[in-house]
């Protein structure tokens, strides 16, 4: 069973049944959307079929596993889980592997025990700065780390942060 519950002036809760768990209570899946076009909002058709459109979208990611729920999620687990269900199905095994090995030895170190909530976008600017200063090198050479690995740092950021947003 799926529906649609208004929230507010123009915020909207999806609501989907993923089946029942161990204690026999039904598994909801919720998603807040917010519409910006105000002529959306003055069509009461177009608004209705827009948000039917929107719900079976969502009621299918549910369906499909796709749905990473926002709980109060660590960074880490939503990295693993970011990793498993988008980028594995959309990057060839290079970025796969480059991805894996961004996550693993800088962002993971200084962001993986965070809640994904709590990281505000001034530490990720100040994180990526640091890459750039010395001491950030693991193998203990001067200097900081080069450009091109700062850069992917901040793309699998921007990424991740993009799915954990969307969500």
């Amino acid at each position: 069973m799926a529906s649609i519950e208004k929230r507010g002036k123009n915020l909207f809760r999806l609501v989907v049944e993923a089946g029942y768990d161990a204690k026999n209570k039904r598994i909801k899946r919720t998603k807040t959307i917010r519409i910006e076009d105000e002529k959306l909002l003055k069509t009461t058709r177009k608004l209705a079929n827009y948000l039917e459109v929107q719900l079976h979208q969502f009621k299918q990611e549910v369906l499909a596993g796709e749905y990473i729920a926002p709980e109060k999620i660590i960074f880490r687990d939503f990295a693993e889980e970011f990793m498993n269900k988008v980028v594995t199905k959309r990057y060839s095994v290079t970025t796969i592997e480059l991805y894996k090995n961004h996550l693993k030895n800088h962002i993971n170190p200084v962001f993986g025990h965070k809640r994904l909530d709590q990281i505000k976008s001034k530490q990720i600017v100040d994180y990526i700065d640091q890459l750039g200063h010395t001491g950030a090198r693991k193998d203990k050479k001067r200097g900081g780390l080069s450009d091109r690995i700062i850069l992917d740092s901040y793309r699998v950021l921007k990424s991740l942060f993009k799915v954990a947003t969307k969500e």
